[in-house]
């Protein structure tokens, strides 16, 4: 009698599948599907790092950075917590343009690990966009200014700060550093052209941006204003409408659609927006 031994293939502990399948749906960007894998994976090792940071990532990319930045505080005394997760949870909170905790969250991670010039530079337009412009303009005096992240900052705040020359500079700079062409550099030398009173050439750059910065709160305020300067007021309250719920927090934004509205003669709305701003960023110029 001939007994046949047959080798099972090996077999992954349930956990450890679980990972693997969160992880590949994180790859397909089915965030959802994703953070169900994890969890489940969770309740039969609630105290996986791999996991805990695989389901931190699943919810970032749902666009949930408090319910991310909660689960993250699970890994502060674990290797896991590192830069990348500081990182992206001051990214989800900055496209959510809820900059405080963006500052929060990035300062952790400069403090975490090594960082860069590149690092401090994203903080600086997080101090920025959050109206602490002397903060921003402190800490891009302390880079040293050899990519083209740090200019890119520089030209931000310039423009913001009404500053021609120096934004002008600034962008070619980044022109200089930069190997492959950076979509914002084309947002800022828009609103740099429009505020230099050139509205064909701030068409010309805002026509080079991508679909994705297209809708960003940057781009929407420039394309807005250039239609307002010209005199396109139908087109420039279209612009306007096509706003996400988030963008309000953008004080540049608010002064663009406050601006509109006056132009409407609604000047109820647009007195309440200003006085919004200026309690955001009461040394703000634009403001």
């Amino acid at each position: 009698m001939m007994v046949v031994c047959l080798l099972a293939a090996p077999v992954f502990g349930a956990p450890l599948m679980e990972a693997f399948n969160g992880y590949q749906l994180l790859q397909q960007k089915r965030f959802e599907h994703a953070e169900k894998a994890f969890r489940s994976g969770l309740e039969r090792r609630p105290g996986s790092a791999n996991l805990r940071s695989g389901l931190i990532q699943s919810i970032l990319g749902q666009d949930r950075c408090d319910a991310g930045a909660e689960q993250a505080w699970e890994l502060r005394d674990k290797k896991a917590f590192n830069r990348n997760v500081a990182d992206s949870i001051a990214g989800c909170f900055a496209r959510r343009l809820e900059f405080t905790e963006a500052i929060y969250w990035k300062s952790a991670s400069i403090q975490i690990g090594r960082s860069d010039d590149e690092d401090h530079a994203r903080l600086a337009l997080f101090l920025f966009r959050n109206g602490d412009d002397a903060a921003a303009e402190h800490l891009l005096d302390s880079l040293e200014v050899d990519s083209w992240r740090p200019w890119m900052t520089r030209a931000i705040v310039a423009v913001g700060r009404g500053e021609w020359e120096a934004a002008e500079h600034a962008l070619n700079m980044v022109d200089l550093f930069s190997e492959t062409p950076v979509q914002l550099r084309w947002i800022v030398a828009a609103r740099l052209s429009l505020d230099l009173g050139d509205m064909d050439q701030a068409l010309e750059e805002l026509s080079r941006t991508s679909d994705f910065k297209g809708r960003s709160p940057q781009t929407l305020s420039t394309r807005a204003e250039l239609y307002r300067r010209a005199g396109w007021l139908r087109d420039a309250s279209a612009v306007t409408l096509l706003r996400g719920p988030a963008y309000m927090r953008d004080r540049r934004w608010r002064m663009t659609i406050a601006r509109v509205e006056l132009d409407n003669g609604n000047i109820r709305y647009a007195r309440k927006l200003i006085k919004t701003a200026v309690e955001q960023a009461p040394n703000d110029p634009e403001v």
